[in-house]
């Protein structure tokens, strides 16, 4: 039984495959494969920011008494809040930049149906006033929600939901749970093919090139220089 061999690296290697049936394009595509990413609700009505996921935060605190305990979701029902700290969260702006924001006293709801970012908490905790105010900040329009951070020198648009009046997107993509999924299955690198769970998020039917990839004689001597995939973290609040 043939063996494969593949590098697991944040951005894999892969042909495009939109071409005629029969033929495969020799020129590998710069393709990311996303395992970590999740959905974000943005909604200014709401009071705070939530997640439902305990590795978002940096640290767990109990509530404070005067703190609300329950949540309403969009169907009215209740969801207890578990604590509350501050969430560390990577988005994108609209220039496919990855940035690392903070969202101090956000909520821990882990019965909710998905995070919850209000950019009201976002432009507060912030503080982002000079030299301008308002330098954090969301702009409203008839079908999209334009989010402005870090002096509004970022900006991140998102569409409106019109079932909820309010908008999604997701998080940066990411590979991390893929690689430590992949490290467990294959612990020697050298193992039968094996189906992991990891999304492609930019192109669509496209082959995978292991190590030992021989058709056409392609190999990874050929390959682009990957770009680079470091965040750019927020500046701190003035």
């Amino acid at each position: 039984m043939k063996t494969a061999k593949y590098n697991i690296r944040i951005k894999l290697y892969a042909y495009n495959a939109q071409h005629a049936p029969g033929q495969r394009q020799n020129r590998p595509q710069d393709a990311i494969f996303d395992s970590d990413s999740f959905l974000i609700q943005v909604d200014n009505g709401a009071s705070r920011s939530i997640s439902n996921d305990r590795s978002h935060f940096e640290s767990i605190e109990p509530l404070d008494k005067d703190d609300p305990t329950i949540v309403l979701g969009p169907t009215g029902e209740e969801s207890p809040i578990k604590g509350k700290g501050t969430i560390k969260w990577k988005i994108e702006d609209d220039d496919g930049v990855v940035h690392t924001i903070k969202l101090k006293n956000s909520l821990y709801v882990p019965n909710f149906t998905n995070c919850l970012l209000c950019t009201q908490h976002w432009s507060q905790v912030t503080n982002d006033h000079f030299p301008q105010r308002e330098g954090t900040w969301q702009a409203s329009y008839s079908d999209t929600i334009v989010m402005y951070w870090d002096q509004r020198r970022y900006k991140r648009t998102v569409k409106w939901n019109a079932r909820t009046n309010t908008g999604f997107f997701r998080s940066a993509a990411g590979a991390v749970d893929y690689r430590v999924y992949a490290a467990a299955v294959d612990t020697d690198n050298e193992v039968d093919v094996h189906e992991h769970v990891c999304y492609q998020s930019h192109f669509n039917n496209t082959h995978l090139i292991s190590d030992d990839e021989d058709d056409n004689g392609t190999d990874d001597s050929n390959m682009p220089n990957e770009r680079s995939s470091e965040s750019h973290e927020n500046k701190p609040s003035r």
